[in-house]
C-alpha cells in the first residue's frame, strides 16, 4: 500500500504544482511554457533545501544529496531481468490511453481542443475556457508527477536532488507524436532508445554520443518540415476551391444591373 500512496501523492502534489502555471495562464495570459520553465526552477531550489536543510524531519540523505533508499516492498517490480525496464512504463502507457479517450472520446476533451484552437470561440459557445485550461494544467502537472514518482520507485530507487532534463526532452516528443498521446507513446520509445543507447554506443563503437543530439534535432526537422508541407498545401488546395468557386448571386446580378 505504501507504493500505491507514494504514486497517488506524487500525481497530486504534480496537479498542485501544475495548477500554477493554469492560473496565470488564465488570469493573465501567461505563456505556459515559459511559467513552467521558470517554474522548473523554483521547485529544483525546493528540492535542494529539502534534501540539504530539512534533513532533521525528512528521511533525506545530504551527503547523497537525494532521499534515503525506498523500501523494497514500495518498489515498482522490476519486468526483465539484468534491465533497468520496471513497471513504470505499464502505467505510462495506461496514462497515455486514458489521455487519448479523455481528449478524443469525451465531452472535457472536445472543450480542451477547442479552446486550444481558439479561446475566444470556446467562451462564445459557452466554454469555460479559463476553467478548462487550469483543470488541463492540473492533469498536466499529475502526469508529470506519475513520472518522477516512477523513476524513483522503479528506476533510482530513491530521490536525486539533480534533474535529469526529461522536461526539455518532453516538448521535443511531444512534436514528434503531433500532440497525440498514441503517438507519444511511440515518439517516446524512439527518443527512449536514443538516450538509453548514446552512452552505450559511445564505450563499444567510439561514436561520440552527442550524435544522438543531433539525430534527435533532424527528427524534429525533419516532423516540422512536414507540418509546413502540408499546411502549404492545405492553402493552396483551399485558394484553387475559392478561385473555382462561382461568385454570388448578389455581386452577379449587381454587375447586370
Amino acid at each position: 500500500i505504501g507504493m500505491i500512496i507514494a504514486i497517488v501523492a506524487g500525481i497530486a502534489a504534480g496537479a498542485v504544482w501544475g495548477v500554477i502555471p493554469g492560473v496565470l495562464k488564465a488570469a493573465s495570459g501567461a505563456h505556459e511554457v515559459i511559467t513552467t520553465i521558470m517554474l522548473n526552477y523554483l521547485a529544483l531550489r525546493v528540492a535542494s533545501y529539502a534534501v540539504n536543510s530539512a534533513y532533521d524531519y525528512l528521511p533525506v540523505n545530504p551527503n547523497l544529496q537525494a532521499s534515503n533508499p525506498v523500501r523494497p516492498a514500495n518498489e515498482l517490480p522490476n519486468l526483465l531481468s539484468g534491465t533497468r525496464l520496471h513497471a513504470g512504463i505499464i502505467l505510462a502507457v495506461v496514462a497515455a490511453f486514458l489521455l487519448w479517450w479523455l481528449l478524443f472520446r469525451s465531452s472535457y476533451g472536445y472543450k480542451v481542443r477547442t479552446v486550444g484552437i481558439s479561446p475566444g470561440a470556446a467562451a462564445y459557445g459557452g466554454i469555460n475556457w479559463k476553467k478548462t485550461i487550469i483543470i488541463a494544467m492540473a492533469i498536466s502537472g499529475g502526469l508529470a508527477g506519475l513520472v518522477g514518482t516512477s523513476e524513483t520507485l522503479g528506476l533510482q530507487g530513491r530521490f536525486y536532488n539533480v534533474s535529469p532534463g526529461y522536461g526539455y526532452t518532453a516538448i521535443a516528443v511531444g512534436l514528434v507524436g503531433r500532440n497525440n498521446p498514441i503517438g507519444v507513446i511511440a515518439a517516446g520509445l524512439l527518443f527512449g532508445v536514443l538516450r538509453a543507447g548514446a552512452t552505450q554506443m559511445q564505450n563499444t563503437a567510439g561514436v561520440s554520443k552527442e550524435i544522438v543530439q543531433v539525430l534527435q534535432g533532424l527528427v524534429i526537422l525533419a516532423v516540422a518540415a512536414s507540418a509546413y508541407v502540408q499546411m502549404q498545401r492545405e492553402k493552396r488546395a483551399a485558394a484553387q476551391r475559392a478561385t473555382a468557386s462561382p461568385p454570388p448571386a448578389a455581386a452577379t446580378v449587381g454587375a447586370e444591373s
